[in-house]
């Protein structure tokens, strides 16, 4: 694995970033959330620190550059890029924003899979860049390790008429914050996958800008949570133009005192006539003081759409276990299997090229391994 080195000195693009930041300076300041009925803010708040270390970058399949080696030559990309970006909406991306002292773009192109690992031996707030090309054809597995904290903003850029997965293993195990906003130009497809299995106290958001006509953004995500962790998980399908379709889907296993809360919103602009949108969250709860809350949204600025929502929490049923152990499994066996077919289905919404890691994870998570 490979350090990236912070940043651009290029004079445009330095003055490009400074403005960026100054923007976002100004909404951290304002601290935008309060209060939460799930969160402990001020535990979030207290994880926000200025932090000049690197991660480890591997990339297999695609192009790694600097953020400074890529705008040499593609600033007004860079540009683009973050005027499309949504402002953040908490202190907490935008405090990424405003201090990531290292940033790189992996750019990927053709068709082709790729390998991401990011890994994180010392605290660091980093901000990085995935672009797809015009027309490409790439699924991409990507896995964040390390036993420090880690601040970490993804913009990505999926280009017209791209075809384009991001399966994600969320893996470290200290406090992380984690944004990913996803902008898909005209009849760009983006599949997204986060796959949560660790982390201590948890802030993500995922936000898909459907920007361009016939764009399709797809969500298909999980968490299996253990221990006393805390998951603030939050997703934004944001529809700004016509015949657009999105459809999340996150399903949520939580044992011992692990506690979670998806909020998740659909966001329906004016000129957005023919959306078809659908978000769908579903907890499994398999312990006593476990906790799940499920906040699902819909704010729609127009009439010619179809937008819908559901939540569930549940529990493994009796019938389901005594069905399994009339067949000779073992009653924590049965449990494991219950689980993981719960999850499973989310995952086998996902290509097959990027199921494998995953399913192995969910594994080794329910053997303890």
């Amino acid at each position: 694995m490979q350090k990236i080195a912070a940043l651009t000195g290029a004079t445009g693009s330095a003055k490009l970033l400074e403005e960026y930041r100054k923007k976002n300076l100004e909404i951290f300041a304002a601290k935008p959330i309060k209060k939460s009925k799930y969160s402990s803010i001020a535990r979030l708040d207290e994880s926000l620190e200025k932090s000049n270390g690197n991660v480890k970058v591997k990339v297999l399949g695609a192009k790694l550059q600097s953020l400074r080696e890529f705008t040499e030559k593609n600033q007004e990309m860079i540009g683009k890029i973050l005027s499309m970006e949504e402002a953040p909406k908490d202190q907490f991306e935008a405090f990424v924003n405003a201090n990531f002292s290292d940033s790189f773009v992996i750019t990927v192109s053709g068709k082709t899979n790729a390998e991401i690992t990011l890994e994180a031996d010392e605290e660091a707030c980093i901000k990085y860049f995935i672009i797809a090309e015009q027309n490409c054809e790439v699924q991409i597995m990507q896995a964040l390790k390390g036993e420090a904290k880690l601040l970490c903003n993804c913009t990505l850029l999926v280009r017209e008429g791209a075809r384009v997965t991001l399966a994600t293993l969320h893996l470290n195990t200290a406090d992380k914050f984690f944004h990913q906003q996803s902008i898909l130009e005209k009849d760009a497809s983006f599949t997204n996958n986060a796959s949560w299995f660790d982390g201590s106290y948890v802030r993500a958001k995922a936000t898909a800008i459907l920007a361009g006509e016939g764009s399709t953004a797809l969500d298909y995500s999980i968490l299996f949570g253990k221990g006393k962790k805390h998951y603030d998980l939050n997703y934004v399908a944001l529809h700004k133009t016509t015949n657009s379709k999105s459809h999340a889907v996150f399903k949520a296993a939580l044992k011992d005192e692990c506690t979670n809360v998806f909020d998740g919103m659909i966001r329906i602009k004016p000129k957005a006539d023919g959306t078809n949108a659908l978000l769908e969250c579903n907890s499994m709860i398999l312990g006593e003081k476990a906790r799940s809350n499920q906040i699902p949204g819909l704010e729609i600025e127009t009439d010619e759409v179809k937008a819908t929502h559901s939540a569930t929490v549940e529990r493994i049923e009796d019938e389901q276990l005594y069905y399994l152990q009339s067949r000779g499994i073992g009653k924590e066996d049965a449990k494991d299997i219950i689980v993981e077919s719960f999850l499973e289905s989310v995952v086998f919404l996902l290509p097959e090229g990027v199921r494998k890691p995953i399913k192995e994870e969910i594994g080794k998570q329910l053997s303890g391994k």
